[in-house]
């Protein structure tokens, strides 16, 4: 159940060693970014944002649902890629963020 869960901003995390920076809602690669300055890499992993879709309150579940499931697919494929060769490469993570 992740119906508590929150996004967090990136300001909350300044502090911390990211590995990889992933951007995923559309909206969010038109829009200007924080200013980030790691040599992490950055990747976007577009995807619609369910928040925006309307319908019934079924066909809204399903939406979520539907790309709580694509992000999974490509969160597993990222994991297992590094597991394999412990280390992430920019054209990676793009292909990656490909899967639906």
């Amino acid at each position: 159940d992740i119906s508590k869960q929150t996004s967090n901003h990136i300001n909350e995390f300044i502090q911390s060693h990211i590995d990889v920076l992933i951007t995923v809602c559309d909206n969010a690669a038109g829009e200007a970014c924080p200013v980030y300055l790691s040599s992490a890499p950055k990747v976007h992993w577009g995807v619609e944002d369910p928040a925006k879709f309307e319908g019934s309150e079924e066909e809204i579940e399903n939406e979520f649902q539907r790309i709580f499931t694509i992000l999974a697919k490509r969160t597993h494929a990222m994991v297992e890629k590094y597991s394999i060769s412990k280390k992430l490469q920019l054209k990676e993570l793009t292909q990656i963020g490909s899967l639906i």
